[in-house]
């Protein structure tokens, strides 16, 4: 009987996707590469008190500097709704190319501002810290 982990691992084998595999005693990692942006899926693995496996899958986007990421999504007793998991790791993708290209749209607009400062030869965060209440 295959694990958590390969069967998770033969899905993205399946479906094309590029990936990177960190399997550790309790925790295992997969990295999912989609372009210039990263997915994550954590298989936390534990044997319930009756030897059955009972893991908790957590998919997430890349990690900011506080802990926090801006998809999360939480499988508890996985082996038995991995349609669940793979159905999560589809949105995954699905959300990072629409967040790669929203990131791309504010990057443009912070560049026009910062263009339109230089001109007036002001400090963009000076300006936007005075200007905007945030």
């Amino acid at each position: 009987m295959k694990s958590l982990t390969e069967n998770i691992e033969d899905y993205l084998k399946k479906n094309k996707y590029k990936f990177i595999t960190d399997l550790g005693d309790s925790v295992d990692n997969i990295e999912i590469l989609f372009g210039s942006e990263s997915g994550f899926i954590q298989i936390e693995k534990s044997i319930v008190n009756d030897g059955t496996d009972n893991s908790l899958v957590q998919i997430y986007d890349k990690v900011d500097d506080f802990g926090e990421s801006t998809f999360v999504s939480i499988i508890d007793d996985a082996e038995n709704n991995i349609e669940e998991v793979f159905v999560s790791i589809v949105e995954l993708k699905d959300y990072l190319k629409v967040f790669t290209k929203k990131t791309a749209q504010i990057q443009s607009y912070i560049e026009k501002i910062n263009d339109i400062c230089d001109e007036l030869q002001i400090d963009p965060e000076t300006f936007i810290t005075v200007n905007y209440n945030f």
